[in-house]
């Protein structure tokens, strides 16, 4: 297995946008509801309501939070993806998806790798943010402590281990389909 360096290390929304089904089977899915809203709601302060404000583009392929809830609810019925997953997102941008899912599923494991260096900055400023200025939310304990965001080429590594599930843009996938 090969040691990732964690050292080198939008779209607006309204309350009543759609976020997808939330709604699976198992308890909590009213505070993944709200916890994942408070992601987006925290990303949206710092990125503005286009997701550009980052290497001076406007739009920078940011998914809305429906739009993700979809690839989620996806990846959850037909990829196994669960609490267990640890998750990999190349080319997180700001960080929405590599956020989103430690909410919901509340994956062991969340990690984005950037290549541009303003925009691997701008998502563990939300991070960092989530994490300390939040004290009004259980957070941390719902996953975000399970966070990383570095600045790297993932082409440069010989091995996405040791995650289970992989995620660029729009797509995801399990681990023995790579």
């Amino acid at each position: 297995d090969v040691a990732w360096n964690l050292d080198s290390s939008l779209h607006s929304f309204d309350e009543g946008d759609d976020v997808g089904n939330l709604n699976s089977p198992d308890e909590g899915k009213d505070e993944r509801k709200e916890n994942v809203k408070e992601v987006y709601r925290e990303i949206n302060s710092f990125i503005g309501s286009l997701g550009g404000n980052g290497s001076g583009e406007a739009i920078y392929g940011e998914m809305t939070i429906g739009s993700f809830q979809k690839v989620v609810d996806y990846m959850k019925k037909y990829l196994a993806f669960s609490k267990e997953s640890k998750f990999l997102d190349i080319g997180s941008g700001v960080g929405k998806p590599t956020l989103h899912v430690s909410q919901d599923p509340g994956v062991s494991l969340s990690m984005g790798i950037e290549l541009k260096e303003e925009r691997c900055y701008l998502s563990q400023h939300v991070l960092r943010n989530l994490l300390v200025d939040k004290d009004d939310r259980d957070l941390y304990l719902n996953g975000l402590a399970k966070c990383w965001f570095v600045q790297g080429d993932v082409t440069a590594e010989e091995s996405l281990s040791p995650f289970t599930h992989v995620y660029s843009f729009d797509i995801g996938w399990k681990d023995e389909e790579y």
